[in-house]
């Protein structure tokens, strides 16, 4: 979401929804434009970041750049498309209401194989917990780790927010609490995260469905209202406890 891969996976979505540029099929168009709309703005985010000097500062500055003018230009065109305004608004703030099966496995098909790939730098991540300096002395290329890696997080956030929209802090809160639990082994963590990030998003998803009756609250507001003060504890309380 800071990086921007998550407003650019949603922009170009939004385009091809509202432009009918569908390539067969909803479900293999929809992550097609998301997969492109997210590495799109990762590497613009990329680009700027390089250019600013290449710190971990740079990359977030970037990104939330990227962010807001994709955010606005996502502003006005859902705005000269009023009509579909509610459907719209539903999706990007994150549903659950339409997925199928058949979206299921095209979800699962997209992110597996990247999630296997982030479990297998577990022991580079380890070591760069030394430090980039000290990780550079014992052989880890630190740039290409990070590039790598934000090029498999900007994928799993493609095909996440092409069905689910955008539900954030889910990928903030829940890694750190992990943390705090089991510690900072990645070859743990990665693991436990996906399990307790999925069951989190169920819980809420619960929720939203059942307090509302028949209606449904849009579950990425929902995890935001819940996230943000917690996320705020988090980072006051334990945030130099756990190195965050």
């Amino acid at each position: 979401y800071i990086t921007g891969v998550s407003t650019g996976a949603s922009f170009l979505v939004v385009l091809v929804t509202l432009g009918g540029l569908t390539l067969g099929a909803a479900a293999v168009s929809v992550p097609i434009a998301a997969i492109a709309g997210a590495c799109a703005a990762f590497g613009i985010t990329m680009a700027i970041a390089e250019l600013a000097g290449g710190r971990a500062m740079s990359y977030v500055l970037g990104g939330v750049i990227i962010s807001t003018g994709l955010s606005a230009a996502m502003t006005l065109v859902i705005y000269y498309n009023s009509q579909d305004y509610s459907e719209i608004m539903r999706w990007m703030f994150g549903s659950f209401a339409d997925l199928s099966w058949d979206n299921a496995i095209v979800i699962a098909a997209g992110t597996v194989v990247p999630v296997l790939l982030a479990f297998c730098f577990s022991k580079k991540l380890n070591i760069m917990l030394l430090g980039e300096e000290q990780a550079q002395y014992l052989g880890v290329d630190v740039r290409g780790l990070k590039r790598g890696l934000m090029v498999l997080v900007a994928i799993l956030t493609a095909f996440c927010v092409a069905y689910c929209g955008v539900i954030g802090f889910i990928g903030l809160i829940v890694p750190h609490v992990c943390r705090m639990l089991i510690g900072g082994d990645h070859r743990l963590l990665i693991p436990a995260s996906a399990v307790v990030g999925a069951l989190a998003l169920l819980i809420a998803d619960v929720f939203c469905k059942t307090v509302a009756a028949p209606s449904e609250l849009p579950i990425g507001a929902v995890v935001a209202v819940i996230g943000v003060p917690f996320f705020l504890f988090l980072m006051v309380k334990e945030g130099k406890r756990y190195a965050m």
